[in-house]
């Protein structure tokens, strides 16, 4: 056996596309299952013969099939919802999946063909995921071996195959991972990213949550916003507003007059109504 170090071009990734060819087979135990990580395998995926998958038993959300931390990247090229039904496409027609009642400890990788039952073993923290695959930064204390020769292989590969045959079968309908990947490459309506937020954002209160109690908290927080934004533009010196608004008080008194003239010049009033409106505006 020897350790990969899973960085550089000693990657899980690397060993795993030098021993997998168009009539390989590929045996996986791991704790987790992300669609990034099928991404960059794809190509070589779509080319086996088989695949056999166990998982834990859990809940499916915990798998991580939407990555971690480290696969924002990926989920920012929003091409989540097209990976996802493009690996449920995948598993349906090549893979076979199979779950644990339990957690799984460690991942296993085994490749074979035709020619040998297999020809690569890897087993160590080197999950199904862009971090176990070595694509992204993992645990730099992470421990993964691989095995030399075909006899290693074989030896360790019989371990697999004594989980896979004690575990049930289960159909299609019935799996996990398969129903969570069809929702994920279904439409979604836009507003549940409204409904989302407001969940995000009021999860928390539970019980207490009372709507009167929630706008008014977001009134009195929009009037001291207000508040603080009039006195941060309002630092003109008091005196130099009062003079100002005096200096305009006279402008503001005649001028509903002036349009009135204006407007009794523009019409056919008589003219002796003009001389009245004239001697009313003299005196």
């Amino acid at each position: 056996m020897r350790i990969i170090k899973n960085s550089g071009n000693e990657r899980v990734i690397n060993e795993l596309r030098k021993s997998l060819s168009s009539d390989s087979a590929l045996d996986i135990v791991s704790p987790a299952f992300s669609i990034f990580a099928y991404a960059e395998l794809r190509e070589v995926l779509e080319k086996l013969a088989r695949c056999r998958i166990v998982l834990p038993g859990e809940v499916v959300g915990e798998l991580s099939l939407l990555g971690s931390v480290a696969d924002r990247s990926f989920r920012n090229q929003l091409q989540s919802k097209w990976l996802a039904k493009q690996c449920l496409q995948w598993l349906e027609k090549k893979a076979e999946v199979r779950y644990v009642p339990a957690t799984l400890p460690q991942s296993t990788l085994i490749s074979s063909n035709t020619e040998s039952p297999a020809n690569q073993f890897i087993a160590g923290n080197c999950p199904f995921t862009t971090e176990g695959l070595g694509v992204t930064p993992g645990n730099q204390f992470s421990l993964i071996q691989a095995s030399e020769s075909t006899d290693e292989s074989v030896l360790l590969s019989s371990w697999f195959s004594n989980l896979w045959n004690s575990l049930q079968p289960i159909s299609d309908e019935k799996n996990k991972l398969y129903a969570t990947l069809k929702e994920l490459s279904e439409h979604k309506q836009p507003a549940l990213v409204y409904f989302q937020i407001l969940h995000r954002l009021f999860s928390d209160l539970g019980e207490q949550l009372d709507g009167l109690a929630v706008i008014g908290d977001i009134g009195r927080q929009g009037l001291e916003s207000l508040g603080i934004f009039c006195d941060r533009i309002g630092r003109i010196p008091r005196a130099a507003a009062t003079s100002s608004t005096l200096a305009f008080l006279p402008l503001l008194i005649f001028f509903p007059f002036f349009c009135l003239v204006v407007l009794l010049a523009a019409s056919g009033v008589p003219p002796e109504a003009k001389n009245a409106q004239s001697v009313v505006l003299t005196r």
